[in-house]
C-alpha cells in the first residue's frame, strides 16, 4: 500500500491480536487496515479508494471493491487485507 501512497495502519481484530496477544489472532483470516490517503471529504475517498484499489489489483491482488460499502477486501495467494478507508471533514476524521 505504501507503493500507491498511502499508510496503512493496524485496526479492528488485528490491533487488538497485536496489543493483546502480540500476534494475530488464530481464528483471524486476514489484515484489518485503517488507511487515510489525504482525502478531505466522502467524494473524494471515494474517488481515491477506486485508484487504490486499481493500484492493488495492477500488484497482482484481487479486489471486491462495491458501491455498496465503504470498506473493500483485497487478497493474494499470501492472504487477504480488509482496507477501512478514513477522510477529514472539518476538524472530523471520518
Amino acid at each position: 500500500m505504501v507503493k500507491s501512497g498511502v499508510t496503512p495502519m493496524l485496526c479492528y481484530g488485528s490491533l487488538l491480536g497485536a496489543v493483546r496477544n502480540g500476534e494475530f489472532m488464530p481464528h483471524d483470516d486476514d489484515v484489518d487496515l485503517l488507511y487515510h490517503d489525504g482525502s478531505t471529504s466522502y467524494a473524494e475517498m471515494l474517488a481515491n479508494r477506486k485508484k487504490l484499489s486499481d493500484a492493488l489489483v495492477a500488484m497482482g491482488y484481487t479486489s471486491d471493491l462495491s458501491d455498496n460499502l465503504v470498506n473493500f477486501h483485497v487478497w493474494d495467494e499470501r492472504g487477504g487485507l480488509d482496507l477501512f478507508p478514513c477522510w477529514e471533514e472539518g476538524t472530523s476524521c471520518m
